[in-house]
């Protein structure tokens, strides 16, 4: 088969030469594939080749003419080589843009249609891709839950200590008020973008989910994308 249409007639037959050459390497028995490619060499009238064919015969001496027969092949496809090698070039450009021009696109349709089964049960996703209960704490999402006694879970609304933050950009633009247990851990580097947290409050989470409520519902940023932001805006 030759679906790209590369290969002639005096390609194919070039095939079956090289196909020879290679079985002309065996010791003894290599002669006999030797003298049907200098047969096959003189019906086409080529002499040049059915002579270092016939030399191959050789022991020894047969070698080095058949390495000058491959470098003679290989020079003479070094054309089609380098097209082929073009193209495939091309085609890894190709699927390079199409994911750079869609990739974004497809990350958002995921996660719209994991956030759309969210919102049926009352949580929603933040900015950042979170799942929150509809009271604004970390909600379950997938993956094994661990066993804990005696203790109480970070997004649980109890007496545990959490801090409220403001998260600012690079310029200094206020983005969003929230809570953690440890901001310094909440955003990675990369998140962050060159802005930075304001730790504005600690106390028991409980305390601090009331106060995060409070000024996420009258003074949102434009990263609260709690279903409550700015709801009481401007009392």
């Amino acid at each position: 088969m030759d679906p790209l249409g590369l290969c002639s007639l005096e390609d194919k037959t070039e095939y079956l030469h090289a196909a020879l050459a290679a079985a002309g390497l065996f010791p003894l028995l290599g002669i006999f594939p030797d003298l049907l490619d200098t047969l096959l060499y003189l019906l086409e009238g080529d002499l040049a080749n059915a002579g270092l064919s016939a030399v191959a015969v050789l022991p020894g001496i047969g070698q080095l003419s058949r390495l000058g027969q491959y470098l003679k092949k290989l020079a003479k496809y070094k054309d089609k080589l380098l097209t082929l090698g073009k193209t495939a070039w091309k085609y890894a450009g190709d699927l390079k843009n199409l994911a750079a021009k869609y990739g974004s696109d497809l990350k958002k349709w995921v996660s719209n249609k994991i956030g759309a089964g969210a919102k049926k049960t009352g949580q929603f996703r933040d900015a950042q891709g979170k799942l929150r209960n509809s009271d604004g704490t970390f909600a379950y999402d997938g993956g094994p839950k661990t066993k804990t006694s005696n203790s109480t879970h970070g997004n649980t609304a109890g007496d545990q200590p959490a801090t409220l933050y403001e998260r600012y950009d690079a310029d200094g633009n206020f983005l969003k008020h929230g809570i953690s247990q440890d901001p310094s851990k909440r955003y990675t580097q990369n998140e962050l973008d060159g802005g930075y947290l304001i730790e504005t409050q600690t106390g028991p989470r409980k305390d601090i989910l009331k106060i995060e409520r409070d000024l996420v519902e009258t003074n949102p940023g434009p990263l609260n994308k709690e279903p409550w932001a700015g709801s009481r805006k401007g009392q």
